[in-house]
């Protein structure tokens, strides 16, 4: 049993890490430092925004099951939680849904980039 869970538990984070590689870091461990919950979907799924090493950000949503997931990259912060917002309003739910981290309740979400300090 022991050897079958090591194989299970490789084979599942081998996509991670290939996800992550995508994105264009090493690992997924990585990538979660530089990953942002934007907001919930129906059910436990979210949205997410992660600044890639090139200063880019990545759009993804892990709504699909396993990685790797589909991504779209924007230029520049502002672009990219815009075209959240966007999503957002277009799938009209509440407005409890919408919680980004690296900002304070309340806080400008569009003016600057998310604070890692603030991540929940």
């Amino acid at each position: 049993m022991n050897r079958l869970w090591k194989v299970l538990h490789k084979w599942i984070f081998e996509k991670y890490d290939q996800f992550a590689n995508e994105l264009g870091y090493a690992d997924w461990k990585i990538t979660l430092e530089n990953t942002f919950g934007i907001f919930q979907m129906e059910g436990d799924a979210f949205y997410h925004a992660t600044q890639l090493p090139n200063s880019e950000w990545a759009v993804w949503n892990d709504s699909w099951g396993d990685p790797p997931y589909a991504f779209q990259v924007f230029p520049t912060w502002v672009e990219a939680i815009h075209h959240l917002r966007t999503l957002f309003e277009e799938s009209q739910l509440p407005e409890s849904h919408w919680r980004p981290e690296g900002f304070d309740v309340g806080e400008d979400v569009f003016s600057k980039e998310p604070d890692r300090e603030k991540m929940l």
